[in-house]
C-alpha cells in the first residue's frame, strides 16, 4: 500500500488531503479537511457542504462513491460562540451531515 498524501486542490475551503491507512488487515482512507484558521463563522450547513467536495473526489469511474464496510467517523471540531449550546451544534452537524440517526434515539 502506497504511504502518500494527495493533497486536495483549491476546492476545499482551505486545506485538505486524503492518506491511504492500514490497521493490521483493514484497510481505510483518512480524509482532512479545514477551514481558514480565522474567527470566520460557518454555519452549520457549511459542513454539509464540505461532506459534498470530499465524496466528489471519493467517486470512482462510474460516478459511485467509494465505500467501506466498516463505517465511517466523522470528527468534527469547532470554536463556539460563548452563547451557543454545544449538543444543539452538534445535532445540527449530524443532521446536516445526514448520517441516519434519529438524534433522540440513537444518540
Amino acid at each position: 500500500m502506497p504511504q502518500r498524501i494527495e493533497y486536495f486542490c483549491h476546492d476545499i475551503p482551505d486545506k485538505g488531503y486524503y492518506y491511504p491507512v492500514r490497521l493490521n488487515d483493514t484497510y481505510g482512507l483518512l480524509i482532512a479537511a479545514s477551514f481558514p484558521n480565522n474567527k470566520t463563522r460557518h454555519p452549520t450547513n457549511s459542513i454539509a457542504q464540505l461532506k459534498k467536495q470530499i465524496e466528489a473526489k471519493l467517486k470512482d469511474s462510474s460516478g459511485k462513491i467509494q465505500t467501506g464496510n466498516l463505517g465511517q467517523t466523522w470528527l468534527v471540531l469547532a470554536e463556539l460562540a460563548n452563547n451557543k449550546n454545544p449538543e444543539e451544534i452538534a445535532e445540527q452537524c449530524c443532521e446536516k451531515l445526514n448520517l441516519g440517526f434519529d438524534w433522540e434515539k440513537d444518540l
